[in-house]
């Protein structure tokens, strides 16, 4: 029998329970074998990848249901993990192919018919791997009833980051929550161990800073006021550079997402501009029409107008904007939304680069670093994208 828990459209978590086999409650630490689903456990029949025919699915390879019943005679626990971003809407409502992949599984654990409990990530959440509240959630679960046995536990997967892999979400997942982590090709067919490489990976970054730090051409207070714009994608560090790097300075920074119209925000700029005080624009400023009106403006009143370029990385602004969302609040007191995947690689197909020839004084390129506590460091080091 599977049961569907009530939860909200950004996860769904199921339980099979079969009448001849179940765990009984015992002081031995529980063993968790852990396994990914697509191109790990199953695979598309028709070689149609989102495939809305619940019955289109086949084993991975012929030995994979023996396997999964050897690991829960074994003693084994069975849960299953899975990203399934398509599963929600863009407003984050669930999406009618739900029922389908929902059918999917049922006749998946059905087959199988040995206890499993399945988490589907639907979101760009803490519940997408390498995220870990799928993982926490079961544990403390099991903690309900057993202890857990970390170190005879493991994880299958199939984005491990070799060559042809598509990500490598699945080993930086098992390095977050400390889990062994295994191939389908080595725990299935006892492959060795193939090479495995980061598409990135936050502990490559140097030791983190906590005092301000000033990057590119030497800033400092403008004994004529100036208007500033910030450029570059969600994540790449530009308020963090304002309040580390341009407030000691006096400049004062406007917010163009919550600063109301552009009539509003122009009034504001020469309010701050009559007091002698520097104008910071907050925003992204990817291409030259976004630029150009505020090139514009300063002309029209006869100051300086600089743009500080930020040359981040885009992973590194994924993850910086997966972290500030939905890491601790030391990182962002704010918690901003993450930014959706899909918005965000529609951003930066405009980017147009910065230069001087716009009409700016000058184009300063900033390059990222981190700065602040261990703590919060401890928080960003971890896998998030």
């Amino acid at each position: 029998m599977t049961t569907w828990e009530e939860t909200g459209p950004e996860i769904l978590i199921c339980h099979h329970y079969a009448e001849h086999a179940s765990h009984e409650r015992s002081s031995v630490p529980a063993k968790v074998a852990a396994f990914d689903l697509d191109s790990t456990l199953i695979k598309s029949k028709s070689g149609i990848w989102k495939t809305e025919n619940p019955e289109d699915w086949t084993w991975w390879h012929p030995v994979v249901p023996d396997k999964l019943r050897q690991a829960f005679n074994d003693g084994f626990r069975i849960v299953i993990v899975t990203n399934q971003g398509r599963l929600t809407l863009k407003d984050g409502s669930t999406s009618p192919v739900q029922i389908f992949f929902k059918a999917k599984i049922e006749l998946l654990l059905r087959a199988l018919d040995i206890p499993i409990t399945l988490y589907a990530a639907c979101a760009n959440d803490h519940w997408r791997k390498p995220r870990t509240e799928a993982w926490e959630h079961y544990v403390r679960r099991l903690s309900q009833e057993t202890s857990f046995d970390e170190e005879n536990s493991f994880l299958v997967g199939d984005a491990a980051g070799r060559v042809g892999d598509h990500d490598d979400v699945d080993r930086h997942f098992c390095e977050n929550v400390g889990l062994k982590f295994f191939t389908p090709e080595q725990w299935f067919l006892d492959a060795a161990e193939e090479l495995y490489t980061d598409r990135f990976d936050p502990k490559e970054y140097p030791k983190c800073h906590s005092k301000p730090h000033h990057v590119g051409i030497e800033l400092k207070r403008n004994e004529s006021p100036a208007l500033y714009l910030l450029v570059g994608p969600p994540g790449a560090g530009k308020t963090t550079y304002y309040f580390t790097t341009l407030e000691p300075l006096l400049y004062e920074r406007l917010d163009l997402v919550s600063s109301g119209s552009t009539e509003d925000v122009t009034c504001s700029i020469r309010a701050r501009l009559s007091c002698n005080r520097s104008v910071v624009l907050d925003q992204r400023h990817l291409d030259r029409a976004s630029r150009r009106k505020w090139v514009s403006f300063a002309r029209e009143c006869s100051i300086s107008i600089f743009a500080i370029h930020f040359t981040t990385t885009l992973d590194l602004c994924l993850h910086n904007d997966a972290v500030r969302a939905l890491g601790s609040t030391d990182i962002d007191p704010k918690h901003r939304r993450v930014c959706p995947r899909n918005d965000f690689w529609d951003l930066v197909g405009t980017f147009q680069e910065p230069t001087v020839e716009e009409g700016f004084l000058d184009v300063v390129k900033v390059d990222f670093e981190w700065r602040g506590t261990e703590e919060a460091r401890n928080v960003w080091q971890k896998f998030w994208i």
